[in-house]
């Protein structure tokens, strides 16, 4: 409340005329005194309305609506940025013309000139390897004078007539394994194997029993080749399987002989010896090159 409105109230309320007078004199005062002072008097007791705290929710959706602002501002410059790499990328990229593909014709013309000439190779044939790789043996030179000749430790070249079933029994290139001793069933016997050009013959100095099982000849583990015929009584001979025979033992390793022997009773087993073949192809070779020094 103003002064005017003050004094208009007192008097309203004064209604004795003897302070009718003072109370103008003191409307008057006032009246100077608000003319003179611009400042507005506030009445007594009247208290200053506390300040309003203002909440997050009024705020958080300016905020919110900030943030999607920037949102929208850092998309729209990752795809002008985008646009400009498009545009880069697309200006590089020149238009295809007549004049383009004709410089693409001829540079692919000189490029194949420029190219080294290719040198065809021959194809490797490579071997299974159930295949059994054959080693060359070196030849051995040597005349007919010099028989008998060692070939190795096991194996002896010479013109004999061991393997020769003829009357006449004319002495002819043969191969000779050393002598060897196996058991009888009554002692130790002498075992000899020889080999010429048609027939494999194994001589003992003991009678052989055909009756037992599971006699003959067993190259490395393959099949047992079994016994054909007797040579004689005391030695046995190979000739109808000669070349599926010595093909084995030319690629084998060991050769195991199974035989049984008479008089021995009762029937026991069959004895075994075994031959080295390792030396067997450098001995067959020298034997085939002493057949054609004698036919020479």
């Amino acid at each position: 409340m103003n002064l005017k409105s003050i004094f208009l109230q007192n008097v309203n309320q004064s209604k004795s005329p003897p302070h009718s007078f003072a109370y103008l004199m003191m409307g008057v005062f006032f009246l100077l005194s608000a003319c003179s002072n611009t400042q507005t008097i506030e009445p007594i007791g009247t208290v200053e309305p506390p300040l309003v705290s203002v909440k997050q929710s009024t705020i958080s959706p300016k905020v919110e609506k900030v943030e999607k602002v920037e949102k929208v501002e850092k998309v729209e410059k990752k795809s002008a940025e985008f646009n400009r790499t498009k545009s880069k990328i697309t200006d590089k990229k020149k238009p295809i013309t007549k004049k383009n593909l004709s410089k693409a014709k001829t540079a692919k013309k000189i490029s194949t000139k420029q190219k080294p000439p290719i040198t065809k190779l021959k194809p490797i044939k490579l071997k299974k390897q159930h295949e059994k790789t054959i080693v060359e043996t070196p030849k051995i030179i040597f005349q007919i004078t010099d028989l008998p000749l060692n070939i190795g430790k096991n194996w002896v070249l010479s013109k004999e007539s061991n393997t020769n079933s003829n009357v006449n029994q004319v002495d002819q290139c043969e191969l000779s394994y050393r002598k060897r001793l196996m058991e009888d069933g009554q002692g130790e016997t002498s075992v000899r194997l020889f080999i010429s050009t048609d027939q494999i013959i194994i001589k003992t100095g003991s009678n052989i029993d055909l009756s037992y099982k599971q006699t003959g000849l067993t190259i490395d583990k393959l099949n047992q080749q079994p016994i054909e015929n007797l040579f004689d009584e005391q030695s046995i001979a190979y000739k109808k399987n000669y070349k599926t025979l010595i093909k084995t033992m030319l690629e084998g390793k060991v050769a195991e002989l199974s035989l049984g022997f008479w008089p021995s009773w009762p029937i026991t087993h069959p004895y075994k010896i075994n031959f080295e073949l390792r030396e067997l192809p450098n001995a067959y070779q020298a034997l085939n090159t002493c057949i054609k020094l004698e036919q020479n």
